[in-house]
């Protein structure tokens, strides 16, 4: 089972997240986000396993040197991948990339199998809308999630370890910098 590090938002910016899951469902997209009982996040690394106790120990003080911060998705897209993966993409901020490249400057060797796509350099910040869609769905997926009062704004919060599918909350701390 693999594990994610990732952020998560305020509670608006995750409602507007879920309406969208929901209406994906509503139309018969699909529905994986709600059924595996996921929050709306960006995933910043996934390894295939992680020195759990050390990589949870030190995200507590990674979170406490990190102020929360503004995120923003302005537009859809989705990984052309066997998946067919449907997402927002969130604007590259400095902080956010700081955050990610922080990340792998910390806790990069307390995992192994890490899923190239989100190695710095290779990293497409985005929050996932639906995963598994059909081919001939994926246009659907895009025109529903369009419909969205795009950009979504919000800030981001906490910094979690989850191992998914489905997803389990391993470990949760708040962003505290002051």
């Amino acid at each position: 089972m693999p594990y994610a590090v990732e952020l998560f938002f305020n509670t608006e910016c995750e409602a507007a997240i879920r309406r969208i899951w929901h209406d994906l469902a509503d139309a018969g997209v699909e529905s994986t986000m709600l059924d595996i009982r996921s929050r709306p996040h960006l995933t910043l690394a996934v390894f295939e396993e992680v020195q759990l106790d050390e990589m949870c120990g030190g995200l507590d003080h990674f979170g406490r040197d990190i102020s929360p911060f503004p995120v923003f998705f302005s537009s859809v897209g989705f990984f052309p991948t066997e998946r067919g993966i449907v997402f927002l993409a969130a604007g590259a901020t400095p902080t956010l990339l700081e955050t990610h490249a922080g990340f792998y400057r910390r806790f990069g060797d307390l995992g192994s199998g890490a899923w190239r796509i989100y190695l710095p350099g290779r990293w497409v910040p985005h929050s996932t809308l639906a995963t598994d869609v059909a081919d001939e769905l994926v246009p659907k997926a895009v025109s529903v999630a369009r419909r969205a009062a795009l950009p979504i704004e919000g800030t981001v919060r906490e910094l979690a370890v989850v191992s998914f599918r489905p997803v389990d909350y391993l470990y949760t701390c708040p962003l505290s910098a002051e």
